[in-house]
């Protein structure tokens, strides 16, 4: 996913900053997947992990709304663009 799509979200921010610590996690998530954990427990995992960020944080409350605007932008066919 490219994260510049978001910028519709949060306009301020430039994504392209988080493009390293991205990278970071593309690469420890695909050592888990070649060592043969399901894809979709990774997914569920990072999610998870989500999840547990923003609580961290006090954010949860935002979750549902960036949720629903980011389920939006796929099924508009933007979150890949």
């Amino acid at each position: 996913m490219r994260m510049d799509c978001l910028n519709t979200l949060h306009p301020q921010l430039n994504y392209s900053d988080f493009a390293p610590v991205s990278r970071q996690l593309l690469i420890s998530y695909a050592q888990l997947a070649d060592r043969g954990v399901p894809v979709q427990a990774i997914a569920a995992a990072m999610l998870g992990a989500t999840l547990n960020f923003y609580d961290a944080f006090g954010l949860s409350h935002e979750l549902p709304d960036l949720l629903r605007s980011m389920a939006e932008l796929l099924e508009r066919g933007n979150l890949h663009s």
